[in-house]
C-alpha cells in the first residue's frame, strides 16, 4: 500500500513537473522576441512561446512567419485576436474551427451578436446568438437561432430567468411552452396541457410554490416532487401541520427545520433529522441571540461551535446540512 502510495504520488509531481511552463517563454516575451523560440525544445512549449510573444507584441505575423503548421498558426492568431479583443484578426484564419471559435469568443466577451454573422458553421452561430442572449437576458436575438431547440431553450432560459410569460409563447415545443409558462408566470392553468410527466411535475411543483397553492401539489404524480412542493410551502407558510403530511423524510425533515427557524421554536427542530438539527438549533440559537440553546445539542463540537457562531454571528456549523440543502436546491 506505501509502494502504491509513493508511486501515486510520484506520479503526481512528474506530471506537474511536465506542466511546468519552460523559463525560455518568459524570456522570450520579456525580450519581444521570437527567435528566442526557437531554443526550446518542447514543440508544444515552442508554440505556446510563438503565441505569447505575438500577444505581447500584438502582432500576427509572428504566428504566420515563424510557425509551419496552419493550425498552430490558426491556434496562434486567434489567441491574439481574442487577447486583443481585435476581430479582424479572425479573418486571417485559415481553419473554420478557430476562425468561428475567434469570433465566438470575442463576440461572447463583447456581449454582442454583430459578430455572430460571421461565423460560418450555423450550429456555432446558433450557440453565439444563444449565449448572448441568456447572458443579457435579451431575447432579441432568439429569432436569429436556426436550431428549434436552441431557439426553445434560448425563449424558455430568459423567460424563466426574467419571469416574463410572455416570452413563452415564442416557443415551438408545447410541453416546454406550457412549462415555461407555469415557471415564468406561475401560471397553473398550463401545467395540466403538458405531455411529459416530469415536465408537468415541474410545472405544477414551482406554480404552486409561486402561488403558495398546496392544493397545486397534489396534481403532482411523481411522489418525491410532491413531496418538495408541500415540504417547501408548508415552511414558507410556517405550518408544521404541513410537514406532516410530507411522505420524504429529507423533505419532511426540511420543512419542520424552516418553519422551526421562522418561528424561533427549538422545540421543532427535535422533529429533523441528524443532520439538520444542530443547524436548526443553531440559527434559532443566532435569531435570539441565546447561545444557552446550544446546549440542546448532544455532540460536544457541534455544541461548541454553536455557541461559537452564536457568539461572533457568523461562522460555519453542520458543512453536511448546507451542502445537502445546496444539492437539492439546485437538482430538484
Amino acid at each position: 500500500m506505501k509502494l502504491l502510495a509513493f508511486i501515486f504520488f510520484l506520479s503526481i509531481v512528474l506530471v506537474l513537473g511536465c506542466l511546468e511552463e519552460d523559463p525560455l517563454i518568459q524570456e522570450a516575451v520579456d525580450k519581444r522576441d521570437p527567435d528566442t523560440c526557437e531554443l526550446i525544445d518542447s514543440s508544444i512549449d515552442e508554440q505556446l512561446c510563438y503565441r505569447k510573444v505575438a500577444a505581447e507584441l500584438d502582432d500576427i505575423t509572428v504566428c504566420q512567419s515563424y510557425i509551419e503548421k496552419s493550425k498552430y498558426e490558426d491556434q496562434c492568431i486567434k489567441y491574439v485576436a481574442v487577447r486583443h479583443d481585435n476581430p479582424a484578426y479572425c479573418g486571417f484564419i485559415n481553419g473554420s474551427y478557430d476562425g468561428d471559435r475567434c469570433y465566438h469568443e470575442i463576440a461572447s466577451e463583447r456581449e454582442s451578436t454583430e459578430l455572430c454573422t460571421k461565423i460560418s458553421d450555423q450550429y456555432r452561430k446558433d450557440s453565439c446568438y444563444e449565449w448572448i442572449a441568456v447572458e443579457t437576458e435579451n431575447a432579441e436575438s432568439c429569432p436569429d437561432i436556426q436550431n428549434i431547440e436552441k431557439k426553445d431553450w434560448c425563449y424558455k432560459k430568459i423567460a424563466e430567468d426574467t419571469h416574463d410569460e410572455g416570452l413563452c409563447d415564442s416557443i415551438n415545443d408545447s410541453d416546454k411552452r406550457h412549462g415555461c409558462m407555469g415557471v415564468a408566470g406561475g401560471n397553473l392553468e398550463a401545467c395540466p396541457n403538458i405531455q411529459s410527466v416530469g415536465e408537468r411535475s415541474n410545472c405544477y411543483r414551482i406554480a404552486a410554490i409561486k402561488n403558495m397553492n398546496l392544493d397545486a401539489c397534489e396534481e403532482i404524480t411523481l411522489k418525491e416532487k410532491r413531496d418538495l412542493c408541500v415540504s417547501t410551502i408548508g415552511g414558507r407558510m410556517g405550518d408544521s401541520s404541513v410537514c406532516a403530511d410530507v411522505g420524504n423524510k429529507d423533505y419532511r425533515s426540511s420543512c419542520y427545520r424552516d418553519v422551526a427557524v421562522a418561528s424561533e421554536d427549538p422545540d421543532l427542530c427535535d422533529n429533523t433529522l441528524e443532520y439538520q438539527r444542530p443547524g436548526c438549533i443553531e440559527k434559532i440559537a443566532t435569531a435570539k441571540n441565546d447561545a444557552s440553546l446550544c446546549e440542546r445539542l448532544d455532540n460536544t463540537t457541534q455544541r461548541t461551535d454553536c455557541m461559537k457562531y452564536v457568539d461572533r454571528q457568523g461562522g460555519p456549523i453542520n458543512r453536511i446540512e448546507r451542502m445537502i440543502d445546496k444539492f437539492i436546491e439546485d437538482n430538484i
